[in-house]
């Protein structure tokens, strides 16, 4: 009779140990490759987007304060595959309008005026932003000698499924997107000033839009206890110079308690 016990010195593995061990190799093989395939079809998604703090660049383009504080780039000011238009935000937790503001004599004075700033870029989902890293000093030069005029469609009524969230959080800082991290992170930002977004899935990719309010309570107050939730929104939806807006009420949110 042979000896099929195997030890670890001995070069040669008896027959009907390998033929076991294949047996069980195999299946478990495959039952691994399921795991992995349902991970990357069903987990958290992985945050490609880029942000490096403090990697400070000059910019130059046409601002706007519409919808939000932004800057259509100068073509070679953004990266490729990417549009022009970038949102503004402030340093931290702000929005870029107190910064812009130090900067103006009578209110929407800059609007439609070209710009040379410098800040930090964030960039992910074909979106930009830009940080006003140094507050009021990022603002290195105005030429108010020339006005741009401001690029806007014709309102429209809609009905819009999707997720509230906070663009620093989302484009730059937070891994995963998803869950409480993302949730706290997008409370901050928003209760902050930084610009709320609705997020829209339709057909396998994401739209955005800059919220609004119709009414005159700001929007980040009427929108904050939905941030990071699904929530159903019906409103008006347009275009303002390059970015989809969507206007609406704190009576015209509904929270979808998905689970």
């Amino acid at each position: 009779m042979k000896n099929n016990f195997y030890t670890s010195w001995n070069k040669k593995l008896p027959k009907m140990n390998a033929k076991t061990l294949r047996w069980f190799l195999f299946p478990l093989s495959i039952l691994l490759l399921v795991i992995l395939f349902l991970i990357v079809q069903f987990g958290n998604p992985i945050n490609l987007n880029a942000f490096k703090p403090k990697n400070i660049h000059e910019f130059s383009g046409v601002y706007f304060d519409q919808p939000k504080p932004m800057i259509i780039l100068d073509k070679g000011n953004y990266p490729e595959g990417f549009r022009p238009e970038a949102l503004l935000i402030g340093n931290g937790k702000f929005g870029a309008e107190a910064i812009l503001a130090e900067k103006e004599t009578i209110p929407s004075e800059l609007n439609g005026k070209r710009i040379r700033l410098r800040g930090t870029l964030l960039y992910g989902d074909g979106k930009l932003l830009i940080e006003l890293t140094d507050g009021a000093a990022s603002i290195l030069s105005l030429d108010k000698s020339i006005s741009y005029p401001v690029q806007q469609t014709r309102p429209e009524p809609a009905l819009l499924k999707g997720v509230i969230l906070d663009p620093k959080c989302w484009f730059g800082s937070t891994k995963p997107l998803d869950g409480k991290v993302n949730k706290s992170c997008a409370i901050q930002g928003i209760n902050g000033g930084t610009p709320p977004l609705f997020r829209v899935e339709k057909d396998g990719q994401n739209i955005y839009y800059v919220l609004e309010s119709t009414s005159v309570e700001q929007i980040n107050k009427v929108v904050l206890e939905f941030v990071a939730e699904a929530v159903l929104i019906s409103g008006q939806v347009l275009s303002q110079n390059g970015w989809n807006v969507l206007r609406t009420n704190a009576e015209q949110i509904i929270y979808l308690n998905e689970k």
